[in-house]
């Protein structure tokens, strides 16, 4: 079993407190600028935490909670593609030709020099409509850019607390889709078990992306297989139920599976970090830790993002 981390910095012999990943932290923030980077959480309570702890790197996305509002939420972030870098448009802080405003509809230098023209007067002939422009050889524009990769960061409840206790952290190799199929718990069917048309059948588990063995010489992190449930386990018997059916899954949470899902339509890699703020079952969030949790991710997402670098 790997060795958990959970962020505290460590202590040097002249008294100062140092990261023992600041090196990993600033060559991950370089590159996470210099690839087309998506990071995704669920909640917003997920992004704000995380943005404010992880400076210099790309603001997380909320997608929404639950497999349905992350599919739907991640599928519209990839197609949407990366925002264009600063400086592209033709004047700084302009809004683009075509685009939504903050003060209303699209806008258009033309029709801004004609509406400042105004109305013809009371009796004037009205101009006859502009002839079309003539064809152009010139190609149309490229696609917009795509992704380059993808991170979803949040929180889990975990169901084995002896491999990963409350405040450690799950690098998903796999995304097991248990939210979707027959039943519950020990007696669950996935879809995968349905019998469907192959059109109509998904694979019960999908892979996240992990670092090549060997490029991270202390991982904070535990790699092992996530599952995405439509509804948490609601007790501790029926967290049990689920360990018994899926003995291999480390932890429980609502949206993995499904933006692998959508990223796999887009052919998009995607890593899932998970930070244990609970065990599964336990419904009482008064005693779940969040901020722990949420500083184990934080300080672990630099050394992912490095490991996974392009060597």
């Amino acid at each position: 079993m790997l060795d958990i981390w959970r962020g505290e910095p460590v202590a040097r012999g002249d008294g100062a407190s140092e990261d023992r990943y600041a090196a990993s932290r600033d060559r991950a923030a370089v590159s996470s600028r210099s690839v087309s980077l998506l990071i995704l959480t669920a909640s917003r309570f997920e992004a704000e935490g995380l943005a404010r702890r992880l400076p210099g790197h790309p603001a997380p996305q909320p997608v929404g909670v639950g497999p349905v509002a992350a599919a739907l939420g991640t599928a519209a972030l990839l197609s949407a593609g990366p925002p264009p870098a600063t400086g592209q448009s033709a004047r700084a802080g302009a809004p683009e030709e075509g685009r939504m405003t903050a003060d209303g509809p699209p806008s258009s230098s033309a029709g801004r020099s004609e509406l400042a023209a105004g109305a013809p007067a009371p009796g004037a002939a009205v101009p006859a409509p502009p002839a079309a422009p003539a064809p152009s050889d010139t190609p149309a524009p490229a696609s917009a850019p795509a992704w380059s990769a993808c991170l979803l960061l949040g929180l889990a409840g975990t169901r084995d607390p002896r491999r990963v206790p409350v405040g450690g952290l799950v690098l998903a190799n796999e995304l097991l889709d248990e939210a979707v199929g027959a039943g519950h718990g020990r007696s669950f069917i996935p879809l995968a078990e349905f019998g469907l048309p192959a059109g109509d059948r998904l694979p019960q588990r999908l892979p996240g992306a992990v670092p090549a063995p060997g490029r991270v010489s202390d991982p904070p992190w535990t790699v092992g297989m996530v599952g995405t449930l439509a509804a948490a386990s609601a007790d501790p018997d029926e967290a049990a139920a689920w360990h018994a059916r899926h003995p291999d899954v480390l932890v429980e949470e609502m949206e993995g599976y499904a933006v692998a899902l959508a990223c796999r339509r887009a052919d998009v890699p995607l890593a899932v970090l998970r930070g244990v703020c609970n065990v599964a079952g336990d419904r009482d969030h008064t005693g779940w830790h969040f901020e722990q949790a949420l500083d184990a991710v934080a300080a672990a997402t630099p050394v992912l993002l490095d490991a996974l670098r392009p060597r």
